[in-house]
């Protein structure tokens, strides 16, 4: 009775092993994978992308803020408005924008010529958006 040396061994279990690595890799490089994509709370893009595909995401405004990055979950994925990132797996990305600091603006109020009456309301500093009320009096 033969018995099996070292290297028949070793293709005994090596062989079944790459076959195996071969099959995964060509299943696996026909794989498609969801990529969705949100802005307020909101869907705002979704996509079916094959595996390893290269993605660049849109570059996305919103008036009055800025970009503040592109989040999986809590965590910030990248801080750059066109991410490029090889697709793997199935991705949730959110967008996050920070309001941008209002405009301060100083407003002083007068009657001119100062005897045709007096004039009231809101002066000093106010913030960007805010109500203002001038009140004129003959």
């Amino acid at each position: 009775m033969n018995t099996p040396n070292k290297l028949t061994i070793l293709r005994m279990v090596l062989v079944p092993f790459f076959l195996a690595v071969v099959l995964f890799q060509t299943v696996r490089k026909n794989l498609q994978y969801n990529l969705q994509l949100f802005l307020d709370g909101k869907l705002y893009q979704t996509n079916s992308i094959k595996y390893n595909t290269p993605m660049n995401l849109p570059e996305l405004v919103k008036d009055g803020y800025t970009f503040d990055g592109w989040y999986e979950g809590s965590e910030k994925v990248s801080e750059l408005e066109n991410y490029l990132f090889n697709i793997t797996s199935p991705r949730t990305l959110t967008a996050k924008f920070v309001p941008n600091d209002p405009k301060q603006y100083m407003l002083s109020i007068s009657a001119d010529p100062p005897e045709g009456g007096s004039v009231g309301g809101n002066s000093g500093e106010i913030t960007e958006g805010d109500d203002v009320t001038v009140v004129a009096t003959a």
